[in-house]
């Protein structure tokens, strides 16, 4: 698998990009057809036949999901307390008060029906189903403890229940804490290398079988975790819309098992009182391959589920606004990959976004989907031409991607340029300077200048939300 690390100094080059686009041809990317679409909403009120009984209702704070192997969805209502039930078909089922001041969030539901809930950065506890598949009879015991970190700066911040094994990990912000069936505990995972860690996903997909996945709020980078515990890979986003992640405290991820697609839910907005959030895919190798059809409304925290058939559940909004949102599979994809040839430096990036390379040089499209790539040559580079994929010979390639597709980009170095310069009191003999081609035109181009001035106004963070804790917080 790739690593995939985020580098500084981006902000320049997104730049120079916008202007070259402004003199490229224009062109519209075009979708064969769509990738998750949207199947429905859930609000919490009224939903089904069945009138949720007080104190719930309409939901208020969403933060966790799960779907149980009989398609039913179990949904936390944070600020009420509890966590509601419902059919595949969405009619209410039954409810699960849950009395912890901290409020149920991340959820996870094993093979007899039992429910582990995740108080929000507090604890992980079991709530023991009476039946299973659940009805509207179904009534379910009092929480019993599972998880409760005593380590300094330990608190619970997501749970996983890996189908596969019965095995449960809790993430205890600096590591994972894997639990047996029978609640033995089996090891810690990460311990020295997780910072902040949100949320835990393990992957039973044939070609990362066994790896686990938890997002770290310190380096914005989703930590891989091989079968012996080792770390073995980071990915940083660098190839999505936002050029690497841009917070992930209070962040979330799942693996679908069927194709190793690792969806992470991303904080655009930190510092924001209800921040927009977006959740990004993965392929099985860490290639990004598109986001959610949905803006998120409040990304403190997103919850994140599968079910069996691919489709993808994530949770949006605070007091106001919150809702279960359900997308369908993904659609059959082809992967991109760009290499970089010559003795010269540049940049090639795409639209829609995956290729950023240097940093991401591989992405996922759907299938027939037209992506055009740019290239950017540095200070003292030009580009010579692509190879691969129907490209011509300009800065930008339209090509659709009806197959697996490599392309070259070809960047060579220009030879130095010599200046003279001239003026009272000089030699007769102008004194020869050499500089890097195009670096006059570089220090003062439209782009440079646009640098200098940009800034990002950005509303302070006044949380405070009904007692819940600052992201990161103790």
């Amino acid at each position: 698998m790739l690593s995939l690390r985020r580098a500084a100094g981006g902000a320049g080059l997104t730049l120079l990009l916008a202007a070259a686009l402004v003199c490229a041809p224009a062109f519209a990317a075009q979708v064969a057809a769509p990738s998750h679409p949207f199947l429905f909403s859930l609000e919490g009120f009224f939903e089904g036949r069945t009138p949720i009984p007080p104190p719930a209702g309409e939901l208020e704070d969403a933060c966790g999901v799960a779907v149980d192997s009989a398609g039913d969805i179990y949904l936390s209502d944070y600020y009420h307390r509890t966590i509601d039930v419902y059919t595949p078909t969405r009619s209410y089922l039954t409810q699960i008060a849950d009395p912890d001041p901290d409020g149920p969030c991340n959820l996870a539901v094993d093979s007899a029906g039992n429910v582990y809930v995740n108080n929000w950065h507090r604890d992980v506890v079991r709530f023991t189903a009476s039946e299973y598949p659940p009805t509207e009879a179904t009534v379910y015991g009092s929480a019993t403890p599972i998880d409760f970190p005593s380590s300094p700066g330990a608190r619970s911040t997501g749970v996983f229940l890996d189908p596969a094994t019965g095995d449960l990990y809790v993430d205890d912000r600096t590591y994972v804490a894997e639990y047996e069936p029978s609640g033995a505990l089996i090891r810690r995972i990460g311990e020295g290398s997780l910072g902040q860690g949100y949320g835990v996903a393990v992957s039973d997909f044939p070609a990362t079988a066994g790896h686990l996945y938890v997002p770290d709020a310190t380096t914005n980078t989703v930590k891989v975790y091989g079968q012996t515990g080792a770390l073995v890979e980071e990915i940083d986003g660098a190839g999505t819309p936002q050029r690497g992640f841009a917070s992930l405290a209070d962040s979330n991820v799942v693996v679908d098992d069927a194709t190793g697609h690792i969806y992470v839910a991303d904080n655009t907005e930190p510092g924001f009182e209800h921040p927009k959030g977006v959740v990004d895919e993965f392929n099985s190798e860490g290639h990004y391959r598109g986001q959610l059809p949905r803006a998120i409304v409040d990304a403190e925290p997103i919850a994140l589920a599968l079910d069996a058939a691919g489709s993808v559940y994530a949770t949006s909004g605070n007091d106001e606004e919150a809702a279960l949102y359900a997308f369908g599979p993904t659609f059959p994809a082809h992967g991109l990959e760009v290499a970089k040839t010559g003795a010269g430096e540049g940049t090639v990036t795409s639209e829609p976004a995956g290729i950023n390379c240097g940093e991401a040089c591989a992405a996922e499209y759907n299938a027939g989907e037209e992506v055009i790539l740019i290239a950017v040559p540095a200070p003292g580079s030009e580009f010579a031409g692509w190879t691969g994929g129907g490209c011509s010979l300009s800065r930008t390639c339209h090509l659709t991607v009806a197959a697996d597709t490599g392309v070259s980009a070809e960047f060579e170095a220009l030879p130095p340029q010599p200046l003279s310069l001239q003026g009272p009191g000089a030699p007769s003999t102008a004194a020869a300077i050499v500089a890097p081609a195009g670096a006059a035109s570089f220090a003062g181009s439209p782009a440079t200048r646009a640098l200098a001035r940009h800034h990002r106004h950005r509303r302070p963070s006044h949380r405070g939300r009904h007692g819940k804790e600052r992201p990161g917080g103790h």
